[in-house]
């Protein structure tokens, strides 16, 4: 397993200089977000790489091939980025084989889990993905898999956040069976879910705000026309709801997994919230869902 702190060796051709040997340590691994790719699972290193490098190996102590150096941060010195090595031969094996690179997918949207979300979903940390939208007719949905599930594990694997999920569901091979441990209404239980091949998918539009209602819990909402939910038309400024990332023109599908078809529903799940206690909601912004949860003041 490679650790922070081992020795790495980066070999390659920066600026045409051939057969360059650069020594450094593994500074971090599962570097992710940096805007390179989709699914990103970095090994970051301060081994000199430069322009000329990207393709060559990183190696370890042993001369054993631990990653294929791959970006540079072109504003810092000492920071640069390679592909594990098990996953540059899962996708060496398909672009030997088929030609091209698939993806996994399943067909839900997922979130992270903050820790109000955790605790409002009755789990002590906030590890895990949750699901804010499953995609009709796919994998996700014909298993029975609902928004509103915490995504625990995979094939017994913890899955400790977003990315982990993303990347083994990536990897996995299609049409393979998936045991998914779900998290729901405090029971957990498992799904068999078949990998597909990811497919894009276009969300319709929401319609627009209608009228003003009461303001609720910091928020000012109305209704929704042609549609499910309340529409947020004022976040208080300061409020929880605000803090929390609430927005106006957002729109309220939810109260605590509770579905609600307009202001009159969320009045009346609101005012169910005692004073120190989480709500959680359902929000759709644009063409995505996520979940927001704060404390009611």
């Amino acid at each position: 397993t490679l650790k922070v702190g081992q020795w790495a060796l980066a070999i390659g051709n920066p600026f045409g200089l051939e057969g360059t040997l650069t020594a450094g340590v593994i500074s971090a691994t599962q570097r992710a977000n940096l805007g390179i790719e989709d699914y990103e699972d970095f090994i970051q290193t301060d081994a000199s790489i430069n322009p000329g490098n990207s393709g060559g190996p990183l190696l370890n102590i042993y001369g054993e091939v631990v990653g294929i150096n791959t970006a540079i941060v072109a504003a810092g010195q000492g920071i640069g980025f390679a592909i594990p090595i098990n996953l540059a031969k899962l996708i060496s094996t398909q672009l030997i084989e088929t030609g091209s690179v698939t993806r996994g997918w399943l067909g839900v949207s997922i979130q992270a889990l903050t820790p109000e979300l955790a605790d409002s979903f009755g789990l002590d940390r906030a590890t895990g993905a949750l699901v804010n939208r499953v995609l009709p007719d796919t994998p996700a949905a014909e298993a029975g898999i609902r928004r509103g599930d915490v995504l625990l594990r995979i094939n017994g694997k913890e899955i400790r956040g977003v990315r982990e999920l993303q990347l083994m569901v990536a990897s996995a091979p299609l049409d393979e069976n998936l045991e998914v441990t779900v998290l729901r209404d405090g029971e957990e239980f498992t799904l068999s879910v078949q990998v597909a091949k990811r497919d894009e998918y276009v969300a319709g539009q929401h319609p627009e705000q209608k009228e003003s209602a009461k303001a609720v819990i910091g928020l000012k909402v109305g209704p929704v026309d042609a549609e499910q939910g309340a529409q947020v038309l004022e976040v208080e400024a300061g409020s929880p709801a605000a803090e929390a990332g609430v927005r106006a023109g957002d729109i309220v599908l939810a109260v605590n997994r509770v579905e609600i078809d307009g202001p009159a529903a969320f009045a009346r799940e609101t005012e169910k919230i005692a004073s120190g206690e989480n709500i959680v909601l359902l929000i759709k912004r644009d063409e995505s869902t996520m979940y927001l949860a704060f404390k009611v003041l």
